[in-house]
C-alpha cells in the first residue's frame, strides 16, 4: 500500500502545517472579533466627550488631521510634539484613523474600543505563558478574553478616549513581547521589540508606563541575578542593554532634543514632566470611595474571592520567571497607584490588568492541588461552596455597601439615587452612558447647533464661563463638525477663549476684558455662568455685565435648554454678545 505524498507549496517546497499555536491564536482572534462587536454595539453614546478627551485627545488628533490634509506636515509634528503632559500615541493614533474615515466622535471612540481589545487578545496570550502549553491554558486564555471583555471598567472605560485603557492595552503587548525574550532561538530583535512596545506604553501615559518600567527593572535585575549563577551573566547584560536601547533613544529623543524642534522644546518636555508626576497631590480620595469602585467596577465581591484565591494559586509557581514578572509588573503598579492620595474609578483599570494575569493563571492551577483531586468529589464540592459563597457576598455586598462604607445620605431620595446608580455597575450595557464628564448629546447638539448659526463658519467665537462639560476643545470640535471652516478651526481651536477655566476670579479690570473681547467677533455665555451650576465659578458672570454695560457690547439671547442632571432639572439661557459698531 503506497503512502500519500505530503502537501507541497507551488514550488515544490513541503508545506507546515499550522502549529497549534496559529490554530489557537486564529481561534481567539475570531473571538476578540466578536467581543469588539458586541463592545461597539453596547456603547451608549448620550453623552458626548468631556474635557480630559476632547482636550488631550481629540483635539491635537483633529488638528493633525486638517494640518496634513492642508500640507503642512510641520505643523502636524509640532501638535505632535506639544503634548507634553498627555504624551502624543494616543492622539497620533487618533490622527492616523481619521484621516482615513474623518473626523468624528464616532471614529474616534471605535479606534481605542479596538486597540483595548486588541490589548485583551495579548492578555490572553500572557495568561497561556504563564499556565504553560496545553489545552488546560488554552481554554483559560480564552476564558480570560471573555472575562475581561466584559468586566464593568473595561465595559465603561474601553471606548472612550481616557488614557487608561489604551495604557492597558500596551501594557499587555509590552509585557507579552518581554516574556517572549525568554523564547528558544530569540535574540536581539526580540529584545529590542520588547524594549520598543515598552517605550510605546510609556509615551502612552507617562506615570504608568514609569510604573511599568519599575516592574520590568525588577524582572531585569532578577535575569542578571540568575544569569550570573549560571555563567551567562554577561550575555544576560547585553540582552538588556539591546532592550533598554529603543527606550533609551526614545527618551534621548523627547526629553532632550525632539527633533524637529530644539533643545528648549526638550527642555519643555521636562518640566512639564516634572510638574505632571508632581500633579494631583492635594486632592485626598476618601478609602470608602476606593473600596467601593474596587469591589463594583474591578470585580464584585464574589469574584474577588474566586481571583484571590487565584492569585495565591499562583504563587505557587513563583520560580518561574515569567509569573515572576507578571507579580512584580502588578506590585509596581498597584501599589503606587493605591498610596497615591488622588483616585478616579478609571485609574483602576490599568493596575487591575496584570491582577487578572495572575488570577487567571493561578485558577488554572487550581487541578495541580491534590487535596481537590482525591477524591474527586471535594472537588465539586468546593467549586459549589466558592460559588454559592461568590453570589452570596456579592448580593449582600450590593445591597449594604454604601451603608457598610458610611456612603449613604440621609435623605432618602438621594439615597435611591446612590443605590439606583451603584446597582446599574453591575452590568455595564446600553442603558449605561459613557462616563465622560460631557453634556447629554441632544442638550450639546442643541448649543452648539445655536453657537454654529450664530457664529457662521469663520467668526471668531469666544466665551465668558466655559464649563467643564463643554470644554474648549468640544466647542470648536462641534464648530467644525456643522460647517466651521478648517481654518478657523487651525487658527483658534487650540487658543484661550475664556477669562479663566479656575475657579479663582483674576480680578481683571475693565481694559483687560476689552483687550481679551477684542480677539473675537462673538462672545458667548449662559445664564447660570457653569451649566453645573458651581458655585466657585459664579463670578464669571460679573465679566458679562461688565462687557455688556461698561464696555458697550450688544447682548441677544439665543435660546433657553433643559438641562438634566439626574436628580433635578434647570434651565440654561445662551447669550451671544457682539463688539459695538464703529
Amino acid at each position: 500500500m503506497s503512502s500519500s505524498p505530503a502537501p507541497s507549496s507551488p514550488q515544490g517546497v513541503p508545506a507546515r502545517a499550522a502549529s497549534p499555536e496559529r490554530r489557537f491564536g486564529f481561534k481567539l482572534a475570531i473571538v476578540a472579533v466578536l467581543l469588539w462587536g458586541v463592545l461597539l454595539r453596547e456603547v451608549n453614546l448620550d453623552r458626548t466627550w468631556g474635557w480630559d478627551e476632547s482636550m488631550h485627545a481629540e483635539l491635537p488628533a483633529a488638528r493633525m488631521v486638517e494640518l496634513v490634509r492642508a500640507g503642512e506636515w510641520r505643523g502636524a509634528i509640532d501638535v505632535a510634539l506639544a503634548c507634553d503632559r498627555y504624551p502624543f500615541l494616543v492622539p497620533v493614533y487618533l490622527a492616523a484613523v481619521q484621516l482615513a474615515t474623518g473626523v468624528s466622535e464616532l471614529a474616534a471612540r471605535t479606534a481605542l474600543a479596538t486597540l483595548w481589545c486588541l490589548g485583551v487578545l495579548a492578555g490572553a496570550f500572557v495568561v497561556r505563558r504563564l499556565s504553560g502549553v496545553s489545552p488546560r491554558s488554552r481554554a483559560g486564555a480564552a476564558v480570560f478574553v471573555l472575562a475581561a471583555s466584559f468586566v464593568p471598567i473595561a465595559r465603561l472605560y474601553a471606548p472612550t478616549l481616557f488614557l487608561e485603557a489604551s495604557f492597558s492595552a500596551l501594557l499587555s503587548f509590552a509585557v507579552l513581547a518581554w516574556l517572549a525574550r525568554a523564547d528558544p532561538g530569540a535574540g536581539r530583535r526580540a529584545d529590542m521589540l520588547a524594549g520598543a512596545l515598552f517605550a510605546l506604553a510609556f509615551f502612552t501615559k507617562f506615570n504608568y508606563g514609569l510604573l511599568l518600567g519599575l516592574g520590568l527593572a525588577l524582572s531585569g535585575i532578577g535575569e542578571l541575578v540568575a544569569g550570573a549563577r549560571t555563567g551567562k551573566g554577561a550575555s544576560t547584560a547585553r540582552r538588556l542593554v539591546w532592550f533598554a536601547v529603543p527606550p533609551g533613544l526614545a527618551a534621548l529623543w523627547w526629553f532632550v532634543c525632539p527633533l524637529p524642534g530644539g533643545l528648549e522644546l526638550g527642555a519643555s518636555h521636562r518640566a512639564a514632566f516634572a510638574s505632571f508626576l508632581a500633579g494631583n497631590q492635594e486632592f485626598v480620595t476618601p478609602r470608602a470611595m476606593r473600596i467601593l469602585d474596587w469591589t463594583t467596577l474591578v470585580a464584585p465581591p464574589g469574584a474577588w474571592l474566586l481571583g484571590a484565591l487565584g492569585v495565591l494559586l499562583s504563587l505557587r509557581a513563583w520560580r518561574d520567571p515569567a509569573l515572576r514578572t507578571c507579580w512584580l509588573v502588578a506590585l509596581a503598579l498597584v501599589v503606587p497607584t493605591a498610596l497615591h492620595p488622588f483616585h478616579l474609578d478609571r485609574f483602576l483599570l490599568p493596575i487591575a490588568t496584570p491582577l487578572w494575569w495572575l488570577a487567571a493563571a493561578g485558577i488554572l492551577r487550581l487541578d495541580e492541588v491534590a487535596w481537590l483531586r482525591r477524591p474527586a468529589w471535594r472537588g465539586w464540592v468546593a467549586g459549589l461552596v466558592v460559588l454559592g459563597a461568590s453570589i452570596g457576598a456579592s448580593r449582600w455586598w450590593q445591597a449594604n455597601a454604601l451603608t457598610t462604607l458610611s456612603l449613604a445620605d440621609a435623605d432618602p431620595t438621594l439615597r435611591d439615587y446612590q443605590q439606583a446608580q451603584l446597582d446599574a455597575r453591575e452590568v455595564i450595557g446600553r442603558a449605561d452612558p459613557l462616563p465622560t464628564g460631557g453634556l447629554r448629546r441632544s442638550e450639546a447638539s442643541l448649543l452648539l447647533a445655536w453657537v454654529a448659526t450664530e457664529a457662521g463658519p469663520t467668526a471668531r467665537v469666544g466665551w465668558i464661563g466655559l464649563s467643564s462639560e463643554l470644554s474648549p476643545a468640544a466647542l470648536h470640535l462641534g464648530l467644525l463638525a456643522r460647517g466651521g471652516s478648517a481654518e478657523r478651526f487651525l487658527a483658534d481651536a487650540h487658543r484661550e477663549l475664556d477669562v479663566t477655566f479656575e475657579g479663582v476670579d483674576p480680578n481683571w479690570t475693565e481694559q483687560q476684558l476689552a483687550d481679551f473681547a477684542a480677539r473675537f467677533d462673538v462672545v458667548f455665555c449662559t445664564d447660570p455662568p457653569d451649566l453645573a451650576r458651581r458655585g466657585n465659578r459664579a463670578f464669571t458672570a460679573k465679566y458679562r455685565r461688565m462687557l455688556v454695560d461698561a464696555l458697550g457690547w450688544s447682548e441677544r439671547e439665543l435660546g433657553t435648554l433643559e438641562l438634566d442632571k439626574g436628580l433635578v432639572r434647570y434651565p440654561v439661557r445662551l447669550f451671544a454678545c457682539r463688539p459695538p459698531k464703529r
